[in-house]
């Protein structure tokens, strides 16, 4: 089939950039329109083919939101969303007009299906259905171990620029934990003003650090939401320990977890993971099986084709 797809493809390693290249994969032809700078008078006439999907990326622009509207009614397919962030619980759901606020975008409104990270049991304003972060096949392939990026523990992402400034207090408390462990033997990746790692680079990280710590953003105790760098990491072949969360378990049954906030627990982990190679090959390996038989894009726009 061919389909059109709205977002940010700007660089090929953007989520809108991995699940179109998903798309093609599974033997479709995607219309990539970038959402930046799109006339959205203009929209329902380049729209191409079966189904028209859109990645919101761009600021709630007030002015903008009408010109949406109107250009989501006059497209015929069906319309679906797909986005990767979490919206329910954060100060964004309201601060970014999300599905409870008086003047909505019509990302939560005038879309047939909303297909998004952020489970649990929201009232979202169109239908919606859960989608687990996932990893493009093409992209689950093994580093190899160089020297920049050798390290006993790692936490990879964002620390003084976190975004979702409610978990700012619990990453920075993680971060400080992790550093007074592994002091000399604890890094951060990419660092303070480095460009982010991608690519090959990236699978050359997680080969070269023998234990990875990940984090999401879990304020308010939220349930089926992880963040993408579970299946990232696991599907590049790391070992990761990730914060329990329902229904992860049931998802990853190989992931090391502990409770949330439980620092010794956490530190106890890692200690094991680093005295036992082995084991902790062998935990990586069948993550990485794992996540490339259940956690890739393909089967997930696969299931997204079958709920349109």
């Amino acid at each position: 089939m061919r389909l059109t797809y709205v977002g940010n493809f700007s660089v090929d390693f953007s989520t809108e950039s991995h699940i179109a290249k998903a798309w093609e994969n599974l033997g479709h032809d995607v219309q990539r329109i970038p959402e930046q700078n799109l006339e959205w008078a203009d929209l329902p006439e380049l729209v191409e083919g079966e189904l028209f999907t859109w990645t919101r990326t761009a600021g709630f622009d007030p002015p903008d939101l009408d010109r949406q509207r109107a250009a989501l009614s006059g497209i015929d397919q069906p319309k679906v969303g797909i986005h990767l962030d979490r919206w329910w619980g954060l100060r964004r759901e309201a601060t970014e007009r999300g599905p409870r606020d008086s003047d909505p975008s019509p990302f939560f409104t005038h879309l047939d299906l909303l297909y998004t990270a952020d489970g649990g049991d929201h009232p979202w304003a169109v239908r919606h259905e859960w989608m687990p972060p996932a990893i493009l096949s093409d992209e689950a392939r093994i580093g190899t171990v160089r020297k920049q990026y050798v390290a006993d523990v790692a936490f990879v992402g964002n620390l003084q620029d976190y975004g979702h400034e409610e978990w700012r207090t619990y990453r920075h408390q993680l971060w400080g934990k992790l550093r007074q462990w592994h002091h000399g033997r604890f890094q951060v990746f990419p660092g303070r003003g480095r460009p982010q790692i991608r690519g090959q680079d990236l699978a050359d990280l997680y080969a070269s650090v023998k234990v990875c710590v990940g984090d999401s953003c879990l304020a308010g105790n939220p349930t089926h939401y992880w963040s993408d760098r579970v299946p990232e990491t696991l599907g590049r072949g790391g070992f990761l320990i990730h914060p329990q969360v329902e229904p992860i378990a049931e998802h990853y049954p190989d992931l090391p977890t502990y409770p949330l906030g439980d620092f010794e627990t956490l530190r106890e982990m890692i200690q094991y993971a680093l005295g036992h190679p082995d084991w902790r090959s062998e935990v990586a390996e069948r993550n990485r099986k794992h996540v490339l038989e259940n956690h890739t894009y393909e089967p997930r726009m696969a299931r997204l084709l079958e709920l349109v």
